[in-house]
């Protein structure tokens, strides 16, 4: 998301001159509001995570509306769903003697621990992400990686990152 401070910076470069510009703004009570409109409610950090999700992912040809805000926050309430089921199915499964070389994982030398930690979706990118640099991961690797793992639901992400690093 957009800083405050790159806001500013975006809006002196625009203005130099004399320029007018137009500046449309979308924050978290924004959100919060699309999602009370449908009886849903967001936290305060899942709503950081749609204008997150909506800045990333917009189509500036269509531009961002009310209905744009529900439905990248239909997503992040759909993940944070998903969240709580898998956190609740994972913590009965036994654990796995398995060696992480010969489970297949792109990168086995980078440890990753999970358990315990935020579930969230963005935490979760940014942890692996994170040990994928630290671990000396060319930045084109990292980038195929985050692109695999938001390209389908939360347990689509869970399931890449056990692909590409050794989870525990």
């Amino acid at each position: 998301m957009t800083t405050r401070e790159e806001a500013y910076k975006r809006i002196d470069r625009a203005c130099e001159n004399g320029r007018e510009i137009c500046l449309i703004v979308w924050a978290i009570p924004d959100v919060v509001q699309a999602c009370l409109d449908h009886d849903k409610t967001i936290s305060e950090e899942d709503a950081v995570n749609v204008l997150n999700l909506v800045e990333g992912k917009h189509d500036p040809s269509y531009g961002v509306n009310w209905d744009t805000l529900w439905i990248f926050a239909q997503d992040v309430i759909a993940m944070r769903e998903e969240e709580k089921e898998i956190a609740v199915a994972t913590s009965v499964l036994p654990s796995s003697d398995v060696k992480p070389a010969e489970t297949g994982v792109k990168y086995p030398e980078i440890e990753v621990t999970l358990v315990g930690q935020d579930g969230n979706a963005f935490a979760i990118l940014g942890a692996v992400s994170k040990a994928m640099r630290r671990g000396g991961v060319a930045n084109d690797k990292v980038k195929e990686f985050m692109g695999e793992a938001m390209s389908g639901d939360y347990d689509h992400l869970l399931q890449t990152c056990m692909k590409w690093v050794n989870v525990n």
